[in-house]
């Protein structure tokens, strides 16, 4: 593949991935908005908890995920670049 080709490939698959990522992010601070919304109509402790729970652990998988897919990207573009400066020698 050339270059320009797998630059582009590369830019677009990290663009697609971190709209991805801001869509989930902004779930999370919708989510955020409405816990401080729930928390001022007393809902119990418990519920708060469970909401508040939920809040975090969105966000931790939402970074793990972007973490990850920027990462195998990042290593398929670098092994990609390699592979074609070496005119495709390498599995």
């Amino acid at each position: 593949m050339h270059p320009v080709a797998l630059v582009y490939r590369f830019v677009l698959h990290t663009l697609a991935g971190v709209f991805l990522f801001s869509l989930v992010g902004g779930v999370a601070v919708l989510l955020n908005y409405g816990t401080v919304l729930i928390e001022q109509s007393g809902v119990s402790p418990y519920a708060m908890l469970a909401v508040r729970g939920l809040e975090g652990f969105l966000f931790v998988v939402d970074f793990l995920c972007i973490v990850v897919f920027v990462g195998t990207e990042t290593w398929t573009f670098i092994r990609d670049v390699l592979r074609s400066a070496s005119g495709g020698r390498h599995e």
